[in-house]
């Protein structure tokens, strides 16, 4: 015959109650977390102030301001790559801004936030991979 140990049950509920009421803020806060990853955005602009990018939450460019005096400053080669070292500047901040709002909802180690800055789906399931056993994307021949 076997015993149920009271103090691993209590445990365990304790456990379960914890993750529940975390699972509950995360539900609960879903709209909050929505609407303010929604107005994202970063901006960059150029030592001289002539070009300057504006990026929304994921990286896209949604605004671009030249000078006119930029055209005359760089040669077009150069005010392109310009434009678009600017543009991943603030695709990263972005990215970085995205990942702190994550923070404020997930808990820590889920690879939600991960995945939000490097678009990197395996940082989704890691933890499900280390809980399941399974190899890493590190210890993986895909």
């Amino acid at each position: 015959m076997r015993y149920a140990d009271r103090n691993a049950n209590a445990d365990l509920m304790g456990r379960f109650d914890e993750v529940y009421e975390r699972y509950t803020k995360l539900r609960g806060g879903l709209g909050t977390l929505q609407a303010r990853l929604k107005d994202v955005n970063a901006t960059a602009s150029s030592p001289t102030r002539l070009v300057t990018v504006k990026v929304g939450p994921q990286g896209q460019l949604i605004e671009l301001v030249i000078h006119d005096d930029a055209y005359r400053r760089y040669p077009a080669r150069e005010l392109s790559s310009l434009i678009l070292g600017l543009t991943r500047t603030a695709a990263a901040e972005a990215a970085e801004k995205m990942q702190q709002l994550l923070g404020e909802f997930m808990p820590a180690g889920t690879g939600a936030a991960e995945f939000v800055r490097t678009g990197d789906f395996d940082s989704l399931l890691s933890r499900t991979d280390e809980t399941l056993g399974k190899p890493t994307a590190a210890g993986r021949d895909d």
